[in-house]
């Protein structure tokens, strides 16, 4: 019974302790994420803060910020506009990826798309800017997704390969949107080279705005010990422990139980 409950309290405090940083260290660590970028914004003096919340439960966010979407397709409608209302109170936005086009039609009230085909893992092509706007201002060439935009609806083109558009910008009221076809090339496999640090800057940095990245995927936070803050789930964790240290103590102090006697 003892052997069975330890057991049970250490699934627990696994289940507990184990989502915390999973969703952290695919979105920022390895090649492919993007703790260079996040870094380097920090380093220029900006608040940098991440949310793994679902991004189609957010609420309002605070105008005054920069809100970077590390995974658009998760976006629902409803998702788009609370991004809607972010975008047209003044906040700036930055998907990286095109959204579900339900989201889109929350968002802008129209549809981009990319050109067909899958793009492979890592895939790249160089971008070159096609417009004065403050988000290449510093950027002579720039590593992008290799995926082009086959239809950017009203936005302007600010980045573009031999193939088309990599970068679209635009804007809804008062604030601005953003989009790539991809995280690649503010990655941290590709940030240091050409001019994609600068391009990173140039897109992330208004003013002394807050950023915020934006990690959560649909469901991600809806429910379960996901949910949980990682506070808590420390904080459970560690109650979890007490309780099993406990358990053990007692067992030990009271020995084995008597053998119980057949009637």
């Amino acid at each position: 019974m003892r052997a069975g409950r330890a057991v049970l309290l250490a699934v627990a405090l696994a289940a507990l302790l184990a989502p915390a940083t999973a969703a952290a260290d695919h979105d920022f660590n390895g090649a492919s994420g993007l703790g260079a970028w996040a870094k380097l914004i920090h380093r220029y003096g900006r608040d940098v803060s991440a949310t793994d919340r679902n991004p189609n439960s957010l609420g309002a966010l605070p105008a005054d910020r920069v809100a970077i979407v590390l995974h658009p397709r998760s976006l629902s409608a409803s998702g788009g506009a609370d991004l809607h209302s972010f975008v047209r109170r003044g906040g700036d936005l930055i998907l990286l990826g095109v959204p579900h086009h339900v989201a889109l039609d929350s968002l802008f009230g129209y549809s981009v798309r990319l050109a067909p085909g899958p793009e492979a893992a890592g895939s790249a092509s160089l971008g070159i800017p096609v417009a004065p706007v403050r988000q290449v201002a510093g950027v002579n060439a720039a590593i992008a997704s290799s995926r082009s935009f086959a239809s950017s609806g009203p936005l302007l083109p600010i980045l573009a390969s031999s193939t088309g558009p990599v970068a679209l910008l635009g804007s809804v009221g008062s604030g601005s949107v953003a989009m790539l076809g991809g995280r690649v090339g503010l990655d941290n496999g590709n940030i240091l080279r050409y001019d994609d640090a600068r391009f990173g800057l140039d897109l992330a940095l208004h003013g002394q705005r807050k950023v915020v990245f934006l990690t959560g995927r649909s469901g991600d936070a809806a429910s379960g010990l996901g949910a949980l803050p990682l506070r808590w789930r420390v904080s459970g964790g560690l109650a979890l422990l007490a309780a099993l240290a406990l358990i053990v103590f007692t067992a030990r102090r009271l020995g084995e139980p008597a053998d119980r006697k057949s009637v």
